[in-house]
């Protein structure tokens, strides 16, 4: 069994969860103005930057030499094109489904 304190915790990171969620709405109205590709392009510079800034908060140069062991897994370096196509096809047709007729 958790304690009560661990699901109230849980409750109130779930429900800033959907919060964030529901506020997108309308931060992306605000943003219909603007070409797909410039959205696209900021969210893609700026989750980086910010997944970056995790990675280093949380884990110290320790997160950037496990990174730069993957970059170098030929592997590993061959999925991410694929990985990117996936996540950008997504990207595309949610756009192209919320389009004005």
């Amino acid at each position: 069994m958790s304690s009560p304190r661990l699901n109230s915790h849980a409750l109130a990171l779930n429900v800033s969860a959907y919060l964030l969620w529901a506020s997108a709405a309308l931060l992306f109205k605000q943003l219909e103005h603007l070409p797909a590709w410039l959205v696209l392009a900021q969210r893609i510079l700026w989750s980086l930057l910010f997944c970056g800034l995790i990675l280093l908060l949380y884990r110290g140069r320790t997160a950037l030499a496990e990174l730069g062991a993957l970059l170098r897994t030929p592997r590993q370096l061959a999925w991410l094109p694929l990985s990117s196509l996936l996540i950008a096809s997504r990207c595309a047709s949610v756009s192209a489904c919320s389009a004005p007729a």
